[in-house]
């Protein structure tokens, strides 16, 4: 997966380190440090020790922690204080291939604004120190959406769009990571995303995890205002409509489709011959 071009790059800090075998993230430590471009800036959930021209040194951590702390750094970069005066802290860092593409308007961050308040009234509770949205927008990234411990990492194609559109694509990215934090990291896939450290994971939760992710991701979006009534209704009855006309349990048991989930999501859909239904199917590689 790609993660750097001229203007914009991401660094998950798996790809470039090493560590003892058999041992448990939680007990290797590490001391990040890390030098980008002249002019660069950069975001992620890591404390920072220390800067200076010989680079950016980052606090003593477990691996667990660095693994889970990527780094987002580009040459046209932009924060938004998502939760002012309050704490924990709640940031918006975006970098793109130009100035005008990370800029968010004061209408924009309202309703970003308003996502962090609708969060915590429905867990009641932060269980971070901070948060940051991590937002890359360019074309030279494969399009992503990983979900982190005090942060995400989220990358959105530029394309043709205008940049209001594309603020759309990066709300509606977000926003469901961002639920995501709220129940995996307090739930049972703790376990787990020590696990993914090491390996692929194979857990059936993970289909239905992503349903519940799914919904109320919708469902922040309107309460946020980032969807207005009539939109929600209109993808509400959307999805009604498209549900109607497959078979679903017929074919497949749900947890049967739960476990199959993560391994199709890169798949295809195909006609099935004589009938109206779709399946979907993996890219041959």
């Amino acid at each position: 997966m790609p993660s750097a071009s001229a203007q914009v790059a991401v660094l998950p800090w798996n790809l470039v380190l090493l560590y003892p075998k058999d041992t448990k993230s939680d007990d290797v430590k590490f001391s990040a440090k890390l030098r980008i471009p002249v002019g660069w800036k950069f975001a992620t959930a890591l404390p920072v020790a220390k800067e200076s021209s010989e680079g950016i040194e980052f606090e003593t951590v477990s691996l667990t922690t660095l693994v889970d702390s990527p780094v987002l750094t580009g040459a046209h970069m932009k924060t938004y204080d998502l939760s002012p005066g309050q704490k924990p802290a709640h940031r918006l860092n975006t970098a793109a291939d130009s100035a005008a593409m990370a800029e968010a308007t004061p209408e924009e961050i309202t309703v970003w604004r308003q996502l962090v308040a609708e969060t915590g009234s429905l867990f009641g509770a932060r269980h971070y120190r901070h948060y940051d949205f991590l937002l890359a927008l360019t074309d030279h990234l494969q399009p992503n959406g990983l979900e982190h411990h005090e942060s995400s990492d989220n990358r959105v194609l530029r394309g043709r769009c205008t940049i209001r559109t594309s603020w759309k694509r990066r709300w509606i990215c977000c926003r469901t990571n961002f639920f995501i934090l709220g129940t995996g990291n307090t739930g049972g896939l703790r376990g787990l995303r020590r696990r993914i450290i090491r390996s692929q994971c194979g857990e059936s939760c993970c289909g239905f995890y992503e349903g519940l992710t799914q919904y109320y991701g919708v469902i922040l979006a309107a309460r946020s205002g980032g969807w207005k009534p009539e939109g929600l209704r209109e993808y509400l009855a959307s999805t009604a409509a498209y549900l109607n006309d497959r078979p679903g349990r017929a074919w497949r048991d749900l947890e049967d489709a739960a476990i199959s989930a993560q391994t199709l999501y890169g798949g295809r859909r195909r006609e099935i011959p004589g009938g109206a239904a779709w399946i979907t199917t993996t890219r041959a590689r």
